[in-house]
């Protein structure tokens, strides 16, 4: 009887140790009994590499108007941890120059080995930001009200005149009107001459 208490302590004692210093151990040792990756290591192990992907559709991709700025990459990585095969699928841009790009990049990629192949899709998303419209807009945010030098500003850029009631210029008339407009006519006058 003294024996199998013994034996029971000391079973439950290594099981402590085991639990208490395995899952350091866990995460430290490559697991080559699983049979795939999981979709966090295939994120772990492709995210130093995405600002050189980034960089080979920024040079091959976006320069196409019609690019999307979708890319999706297709990977098959080999039991070794290699890329066995790799596709690049993105809409809009034309030519092979962005395939080759990344497949050169792709010979330097490793991944941890498995018993199995892994088949990953990798999406990725490059948003342009050259468009028509795009960046700041001229805005007042004061409790005040705006100076004359922001609302002649916003005015140009609705392509509209402001008429806002409680804008006054100096001669008391609202921004608006005949007297406004008369004098907005001679100023643009005497700069033509």
């Amino acid at each position: 009887m003294r024996r199998i208490l013994i034996i029971a302590f000391a079973l439950a004692i290594s099981a402590q140790a085991h639990a208490a210093g395995g899952d350091k151990a866990k995460k430290d040792e490559v697991d080559v009994d699983k049979r795939t990756l999981s979709a966090a290591s295939v994120v772990k192990y492709l995210t130093p590499y995405a600002d050189s992907i980034r960089a080979c559709y920024g040079k091959h991709g976006l320069a196409q108007k019609k690019a999307t700025g979708d890319m999706r990459l297709e990977l098959i990585i080999h039991r070794d941890g290699s890329v066995f095969r790799l596709k690049v699928y993105a809409p809009g841009v034309k030519g092979k120059a962005l395939g080759k790009c990344i497949t050169k990049l792709s010979k330097k990629w490793s991944f941890p080995p498995r018993k199995g192949f892994t088949h990953v899709l990798v999406p990725f998303f490059y948003l342009r930001t050259k468009a028509k419209g795009a960046g700041p807009t001229i805005t007042c945010w004061s409790a005040r009200g705006c100076p004359k030098k922001r609302r002649a500003q916003r005015a140009k850029v609705k392509g509209g005149k402001a008429k806002d009631k409680s804008d006054k210029d100096k001669k008391g008339t609202k921004a608006g009107g005949k007297d406004a407009k008369k004098a907005d006519k001679g100023a643009k006058k005497g700069k033509s001459k």
